[in-house]
């Protein structure tokens, strides 16, 4: 079972341990790529290369949107990511499931 926490339910700070959260993953079109969880509005920023199996090559050119699980440790909110488009980051992740990819 896959345990989903939402980033605005953190009120008392992130948890100290790994924590799965569920949501789209946007990437590609020039704009840096980011996990929005589903029902919170924070961006979250997780390593690229973390993120390979997620992205449709094909979708990169125009962007694309992947459903996903991921697993890691959530930082404490900030400005994240190369423009700190993202309010979160998610260190020592692990993509464990890839669902529905899309065109954006």
């Amino acid at each position: 079972m896959v345990v989903l926490a939402g980033v605005a339910a953190c009120d008392h700070g992130p948890p100290e341990r790994p924590v799965a959260y569920k949501g789209d993953y946007h990437y590609g079109a020039g704009q840096a790529p980011y996990l929005a969880q589903f029902g919170v509005e924070a961006k979250i920023c997780i390593e690229e290369s973390v993120m390979v199996p997620a992205v449709q090559p094909e979708f990169v050119p125009v962007g694309g949107i992947s459903q996903v699980v991921v697993r890691g440790m959530l930082s404490e909110a900030g400005q994240y990511g190369a423009a700190g488009q993202c309010a979160f980051e998610l260190t020592s992740a692990e993509l464990l499931g890839v669902g529905e990819r899309n065109q954006r």
